[in-house]
């Protein structure tokens, strides 16, 4: 598919998500580091337009958006764009033709409800449960995660993405 279509604005997609011209060198160059292993094994493609090839060759199954980046202590300050990425995401993948729901951290949940409604998603928004169960994940066929932080065994947070 990414052959039919010009690589320029994935190209440039792929150069701001490593924070091109805003964050320290450093930190851009281990972005595109981490681009370039999700890379390894595409057509030499933007890594942008290799997830959008294969996200629309599995049209029709069903997405859950995994966000809320709920740091109780800091809460209700520092949340406001992974819900709202969630939302603009789900919107877009509803109107390409998929199943699509989102799943948030519970103090996010009637904000991230509000914003779907306001920008017209028609999708539904669910807490994301304390306790998934495998009827949860077997309900999903293709997980997304925005802004959502994991828990390793060690118990620190990190930032995990899913496709």
């Amino acid at each position: 598919m990414s052959e039919a279509r010009s690589s320029g604005p994935f190209s440039e997609i792929d150069r701001i998500v490593c924070g091109a011209g805003y964050v320290p060198e450093e930190i851009a160059a281990r972005a595109r580091a981490l681009q370039a292993a999700a890379s390894k094994h595409s057509d030499e493609a933007p890594l942008s337009s290799t997830l959008v090839d294969t996200l629309l060759a599995r049209r029709g199954e069903r997405v859950a958006l995994f966000t809320g980046f709920v740091v109780p202590e800091t809460f209700p300050g520092g949340e406001n764009d992974g819900p709202l990425g969630a939302v603009a995401l789900a919107r877009a993948l509803h109107r390409a033709g998929f199943g699509v729901a989102i799943l948030t951290d519970p103090p996010v949940l009637d904000h991230t409800t509000w914003l779907a409604a306001e920008i017209g998603a028609d999708v539904r928004v669910d807490p994301i449960p304390e306790d998934p169960s495998a009827e949860l994940f077997d309900a999903i066929d293709v997980a997304i995660a925005i802004e959502k932080p994991g828990e390793n065994a060690a118990g620190s947070l990190h930032v995990w993405d899913v496709l």
